[in-house]
């Protein structure tokens, strides 16, 4: 278990191993050399143990995500003003909206060793009067009409060269939801001094993904392997660090019992203090089973009665983080649990989404009754935060009318990175020719626990329902 003198030296000595990092890098001339490109297990986390069980090198407690794989950029500028020839019968264009375009970029070496394909996703950042969708940090209606030009350009004086990277940015997209781009680039163009652009802009950076391109593992993982993501707000539920610690053991310790490889969590800095003082979740990240990764990527924004999130760019991040290592990632809230009507495991859950890019499953809500329920509706927390194996055993109330689908479509999924690269709240984008199909009822199931933090329904729709209840056999 962490000490807090342990924990002390993790938050104030971060900034002392960046800067020793970025020492390191400065020292050493250009070209990068050969050792630079490497499978990198202290970056990669959970999935170097799942692609090389064998090695001994220690996990990290934390994960930063501005220090792995994906690479992140900022660009302000300016887009055109958006005309809405719905509402604006003139036809006449809005003034341009001033913008901080967001770009995440990952880049895998391909087999020849002389070429690497690039992937990223981008979101656009309003400077002024930022909307907020559905509770999540959105992008101003200019960008539906508005396609950047995203180029790596060679910075040698007299000899440049222009690698255009090609942008799917569909024109139905929603304000909220970040857009995709790729490319296939020469390894030598990192000893030409590789910049990353956008549009003409005046801001361009030097563009460090070729420094060190991600080389598959060693021993690619197999894609049966099924990891869980969630997230939390930048607020702890109920104002607790101590309840969402609590919620993530349960979490973790439910889906690894089902043969998930592990749990992938995103929270903000000041959450990792309180997480890494439950020794049950340091043992998980210990033995690979959690990755906790620090995300303070983006800005955070006040908005009174509403705990705004940027989950989709968290998601998106997740994603493109593990594209290119054979995994499936469920996309789940520490509320939500994967579940199988029929005595099963991950692999009969995956054996129903056998050659799904993208595989929904529905979510029903699930509520306690019984002696060790707080009774008519009100919160379950008590319950989650007791001495108990599994709090879900008490749940024998289920209603499946409840969010059976999201603007008509299944709520939750199943996603291979391979195909989908960036995300929403519940559902990922299959590249063009991905197969997106629906996991039967009788398959499995995400059960959601409506009232764990508040009173959210008077049982009107639910049915006793304990078929999935098999799963409990063995508790205590």
């Amino acid at each position: 278990m962490l000490t807090s003198a342990s924990v002390s030296t993790w938050v104030h000595g971060r900034g002392w191993r960046r800067a020793r990092r970025v020492m390191q890098l400065d020292s050493e001339a250009a070209p990068w050399p050969a050792l630079h490109s490497r499978w990198n297990p202290q970056k990669a986390g959970l999935a170097a143990l799942l692609a090389s069980p064998q090695h001994t090198e220690a996990l990290p407690l934390v994960s930063y995500a501005e220090r792995m794989s994906v690479e992140h950029y900022t660009f302000p500028g300016q887009i055109p003003g958006y005309e809405n020839v719905t509402d604006n019968i003139s036809g006449d264009v809005g003034p341009p909206a001033t913008v901080v375009l967001h770009l995440f970029v990952k880049c895998v070496l391909q087999p020849s060793g002389r070429e690497v394909l690039c992937a990223g996703w981008g979101f656009v950042e309003a400077t002024e009067g930022v909307p907020i969708l559905h509770r999540h940090i959105a992008q101003p209606e200019a960008i539906r009409n508005w396609r950047p030009r995203i180029e790596i350009r060679t910075g040698v004086p007299n000899a440049r060269r222009i690698y255009p990277l090609t942008v799917a940015k569909a024109d139905d997209e929603t304000d909220i939801r970040p857009f995709h781009f790729e490319g296939e680039l020469p390894l030598s163009l990192r000893d030409q001094v590789p910049e990353i652009r956008v549009d003409d802009w005046p801001r361009f950076h030097y563009f460090r993904n070729l420094e060190a391109p991600e080389v598959p593992p060693p021993h690619a993982t197999p894609e049966k392997t099924l990891l869980l993501l969630s997230s939390f707000y930048y607020e702890p539920p109920r104002g607790s660090y101590a309840l969402a610690a609590q919620l993530l053991v349960h979490h973790v310790r439910h889906h690894v019992g089902m043969g998930l490889a592990g749990e992938i969590v995103y929270v903000q800095h000041h959450y990792v203090p309180e997480l890494l003082k439950h020794a049950e979740l340091v043992d998980y990240v210990s033995r690979g089973q959690l990755q906790i990764i620090v995300w303070d990527s983006f800005p955070k924004y006040d908005t009174p009665g509403f705990p705004t999130t940027d989950q989709p760019l968290q998601y998106s991040h997740a994603l493109l983080e593990n594209w290119g290592r054979g995994l499936r990632i469920l996309v789940a809230d520490v509320d939500e649990f994967l579940v199988t009507p029929h005595r099963g495991n991950v692999s009969t859950v995956l054996a129903c989404a056998r050659g799904a890019d993208q595989a929904r499953l529905r979510r029903f809500d699930v509520m306690c009754s019984g002696e060790r329920c707080p009774g008519d509706g009100q919160s379950e927390v008590d319950l989650w935060t007791s001495p108990e194996p599994h709090p879900l055993r008490h749940y024998n109330l289920i209603d499946r009318s409840a969010m059976s689908t999201f603007f008509g479509r299944l709520p939750k999924v199943i996603v291979s990175p391979e195909r989908v690269r960036h995300f929403y709240v519940h559902e990922g984008v299959v590249v063009a020719g991905g197969a997106d199909v629906e996991v039967r009822e009788g398959c499995a199931f995400l059960a959601h626990v409506l009232c764990l933090y508040s009173k959210r329904s008077d049982k009107v729709n639910f049915e006793l329902d304990t078929s999935w209840h098999w799963l409990f056999e063995n508790l205590d």
